[in-house]
């Protein structure tokens, strides 16, 4: 709880002072209350997993999806609606290409084949 990159490397870094060890103990405890009375959790693909963890280490910090994220850029809930998915790679790997004053930044070099490849699929699929 207190250090996502032991668990999930690569992971967005905790923020400055995180949360003490009593704190993350509290989550915790927390969270096997509410695994035990809702039942396992859900099954998540490989490509959904991959999206979540993009959108939290790259995209979270401009962008907000369900409420969740900066609000410094447009909100990426429903992208999809106007969006396709051949847009939003053109976007996402050079929006300069797509719109020549563009203020985000390429990600075509950051961001792995798969990385991308599930990126899209997401955001294209949140209608």
């Amino acid at each position: 709880m207190r250090d996502p990159e032991i668990l999930v490397p690569g992971s967005r870094k905790p923020p400055a002072g995180g949360m003490t060890a009593a704190q993350g103990y509290a989550v915790a405890s927390y969270m096997r209350r509410v695994w035990a009375k809702t039942g396992p959790m859900p099954q998540v693909s490989a490509g959904e997993q991959t999206a979540a963890m993009v959108l939290g280490r790259h995209c979270a910090t401009c962008h907000m999806v369900d409420g969740e994220g900066a609000s410094s850029a447009p909100d990426l809930s429903t992208i999809g609606r106007t969006r396709d998915a051949k847009w939003l790679k053109e976007w996402i790997t050079d929006p300069s290409l797509v719109d020549p004053i563009a203020s985000m930044p390429a990600f075509g070099e950051t961001l792995s084949e798969a990385e991308m490849n599930a990126l899209v699929a997401h955001l294209a699929k949140r209608k």
